[in-house]
């Protein structure tokens, strides 16, 4: 039950508390938790009023005429009203209180007015000083919410106070024990009401900023997720790019410009065939880690893997003015990552070369797949020339169509001249990035 009613209290902290019925006019909104702190701190002065009208008190300060059998009585009542209200805030919800306020305030006026009436009788003025601070300033503390019901309370606590002590015999200047207790009470009421107020104001801003933290972690963790989802076939780089600019429209089906980029190894068959699986996979594991680098650097969207050979390409989905160009240098810099490679593998005993092929033109691209794994890849007529072309490559050879060669010009290539290649209806012309 206390787990139960600590977390409500929790929810229940950053909402307003709206008092309903007629006394809705007298006591503002206001956080729930500052409701019950003020509920807590009229029980608490409750309480200290009952110590204070204890015989042992009155017997300690000596008032003389001082009707002890009446104070302890009231003083009999104060502990238990402020122990019920300490118990009542401790386990009550918002809705309850809610119910509790509209019916606690007109009893606890009346009371107040009797109680102090009788005090200032029963104990002569000197204690009944101490008595309207205690009894009268929780009721203010509520008031005070609304200033022109706060001054009518205090007008009517005064008055009380004022009949009360024309019956007491042999008290000096009563108008000025009436100016002086309500000047102090009245003040310290004040000071705590806009105390009350800016810890309102304060918690609902943090409740406030709070709500936009939540907002804000909710917002981050969402392009999170689409960052994760877009980097399975996105670099970083691009996925970056799409999700800040929110973007996901060009992953929708469509077509481009962009220069795709083949490399397989020559040999990976045989090879597979004549060693252990641990070298087979320590040997992709370098070569994905060198191509990989290099196709991060530049920027390339990865199309795909097929055992020992990759896919990418430049150009989409962000649009690339010299995607052949680059596809020409991203193509160069993969085989200068590789070339170390074959020549550690070729002393281990491991025959196996490269190849690269490059092809621009336009393509089709979009999302393709099946529930639960999806690809983010091009088609079309270019990415079939590319793989064609890689695969006609001799070991070391990087070879580009005629697409390539007029976007970047002819120096730094040879012709290697009109190639047949599967797909492809007419024979294809090809040519070969001369490698200083």
């Amino acid at each position: 039950m206390a787990g139960q009613v600590l977390a409500r209290r929790v929810v229940d902290d950053d909402r307003a508390f709206v008092v309903p019925g007629a006394v809705a006019q007298l006591i503002r909104p206001m956080m729930a938790s500052t409701m019950i702190d003020a509920v807590r701190a009229g029980a608490l002065l409750y309480v200290l009023s009952g110590l204070a009208a204890a015989p042992a008190f009155t017997t300690w300060v000596d008032v003389e005429g001082t009707n002890e059998v009446v104070l302890a009585v009231l003083g009999a009542v104060a502990l238990v009203t402020g122990f019920v209200l300490l118990r009542m805030t401790a386990e009550a919800t918002v809705e309850q209180m809610e119910r509790i306020v509209p019916v606690a305030m007109p009893i606890t006026m009346v009371s107040t007015i009797i109680v102090l009436g009788v005090l200032v009788v029963a104990a002569g003025p000197n204690l009944a000083v101490v008595a309207v601070f205690l009894v009268q300033l929780p009721l203010l503390i509520f008031v005070l919410y609304q200033t022109r019901f706060a001054v009518l309370v205090a007008s009517v606590l005064m008055a009380v106070y004022a009949v009360a002590l024309s019956l007491v015999d042999g008290v000096r200047a009563p108008g000025w024990h009436v100016v002086i207790v309500g000047a102090a009470a009245g003040g310290t009421a004040v000071l705590l009401g806009r105390l009350a107020r800016r810890m309102d104001e304060a918690r609902a801003e943090l409740a406030d900023l709070n709500r936009h933290l939540e907002q804000r972690v909710a917002e981050q963790v969402d392009e999170l997720e689409r960052v994760g989802q877009l980097r399975r076939f996105l670099s970083p780089q691009v996925a970056d790019v799409v999700v800040t600019r929110g973007s996901e429209g060009l992953l929708e089906p469509h077509q481009s410009e962009v220069a795709v980029l083949f490399v397989d190894l020559r040999g990976f068959t045989r090879f597979t065939n004549s060693v252990d699986a641990d070298t087979v996979v320590g040997v992709l594991g370098e070569y994905y880690a060198a191509v990989g680098t290099v196709l991060e650097a530049y920027g390339a969207t990865i199309g795909g893997y097929d055992g020992d050979g990759i896919m990418a390409y430049l150009g989409d989905p962000i649009p690339r003015p010299d995607a052949a160009a680059d596809g020409v240098a991203m193509a160069r810099a993969v085989g200068l990552a590789v070339d170390p490679l074959c020549a550690s593998w070729r002393a281990a005993g491991h025959d196996l070369g490269y190849g690269i092929g490059l092809a621009f033109g336009t393509a089709t691209l979009g999302v393709v797949g099946f529930d639960g794994r999806f690809d983010y890849t091009p088609l079309g007529a270019v990415v079939n020339l590319a793989a064609r072309l890689c695969a006609d490559a001799a070991p070391g050879e990087i070879v580009i169509d005629a697409s390539v060669r007029r976007a970047t010009g002819r120096k730094g290539t040879r012709t290697r001249g009109q190639v047949e290649l599967k797909g492809f209806d007419a024979p294809v012309p090809t040519f070969a990035l001369v490698r200083s």
